[in-house]
């Protein structure tokens, strides 16, 4: 394990998932924030100490209805679906 950012918030307080294989609202261990560079993927620079920051883009969150929708969906439909929310 890496060294705690030092920030107030070190731990997660709840994961819960719900996927395409049939997890619904399932339960998952909490994620330990550490300092330290990110294997790969998009990189999110959360800096609670710097205020003012630019933020570029805003996300979006499904509700479990929506979500259900979405996971029958046929996977090209589903992807470029995700591609016009998130990119």
């Amino acid at each position: 394990m890496g060294k705690s950012a030092g920030y107030k918030l070190n731990l997660s307080s709840e994961v819960l998932l719900t996927s395409e294989a049939g997890e619904r609202l399932a339960q998952k261990k909490n994620i330990r924030f550490e300092v330290g560079a990110a294997a790969g993927g998009t990189i999110v620079r959360v800096q609670p100490d710097v205020i003012k920051q630019t933020l570029l883009g805003i996300g979006t969150s499904f509700t479990e209805s929506s979500a259900f929708v979405l996971a029958h969906l046929e996977p090209a439909a589903r992807e470029e679906l995700m591609n016009h929310i998130f990119f």
